[in-house]
């Protein structure tokens, strides 16, 4: 009994530790590409990160809801 309790506390400390370590990190921009009149705009950029999962954040337009 007590070694089962003891490796359910040890799972659940294991989900806790490796939970505050996932964290935000910006690894590119913010940066601003402007559509302009005529043909339509093509950008390119590149960046560098860890190979890992992670998250690509995009936003288009402004923050009030105008430009989208």
């Amino acid at each position: 009994m007590k070694k089962s309790i003891l490796m359910a506390l040890a799972f659940l400390f294991g989900i806790f530790v490796s939970a505050s370590f996932a964290v935000d990190v910006n690894m590119f921009g913010p940066k601003q590409y402007v559509r302009t009149k005529g043909a339509p705009n093509v950008y390119t950029d590149t960046f560098s990160a860890l190979p890992k999962e992670g998250r690509l954040g995009i936003k288009n337009g402004e923050e009030d809801g105008k430009h989208r």
